[in-house]
């Protein structure tokens, strides 16, 4: 069992904005998030386990194009559950610390809570991959401790805004995070 939580950076997207045949398209930045995650394994050999995981990530968006959002006493919060099945490979040496790779697929739960006057919240799922690497320590025989990085990328998420009656696609949703990871092995 792993659970890890740490910070998160999402990468710029293009927002598209879509009132009947009226398209725009901009930039647009996020703050930086939180992620936390909890993975259940298991060991397919000393070297390979196969996981799945589920979490909760969080960020809000810092600008839509230049303009930032709280100027305009305007926000957009997103909430993310993934749901990633994965391989991770160990590489064991003599000593207590371990690194390992993984590459996982699954889905992405995506809600989120836009805030134009009155709030308006639309959720969406998508396909998601995530590739992950880092290092563990070994404390004793059944736990670890360490420090991961983790790549989640996901197919355009798609949303409706009921309030300003507008469509709202993000394309090229790619996130990254830091996170410090606990394993517990049975």
């Amino acid at each position: 069992m792993d659970v890890d939580g740490g910070v998160l950076f999402q990468q710029d997207i293009t927002l598209v904005q879509s009132v009947g045949t009226t398209s725009i398209k901009d930039n647009a930045t996020f703050n930086p998030g939180t992620r936390a995650n909890i993975g259940l394994g298991y060991n397919i050999n000393d070297s390979l386990a196969a996981e799945f995981g589920s979490g909760l990530i969080y960020n809000s968006m810092d600008k839509g194009g230049t303009v930032h959002l709280d100027t305009l006493n305007q926000g957009l919060d997103q909430y993310s559950i993934p749901m990633i099945a994965s391989l991770v490979y160990r590489v064991h040496g003599a000593g207590p610390i371990t690194p390992y790779i993984g590459v996982g697929a699954g889905g992405l739960l995506d809600i989120v809570d836009i805030k134009n006057g009155p709030h308006s919240t639309d959720t969406d799922f998508t396909f998601a991959w995530q590739a992950q690497a880092g290092i563990r320590y070994a404390v004793c025989e059944h736990a670890s401790v360490g420090l991961g990085y983790q790549f989640l990328g996901s197919l355009d998420q798609h949303f409706y805004d009921k309030y300003l009656n507008e469509d709202l696609t993000f394309k090229g949703v790619y996130t990254h995070a830091i996170l410090l990871t606990f394993t517990w092995q049975f």
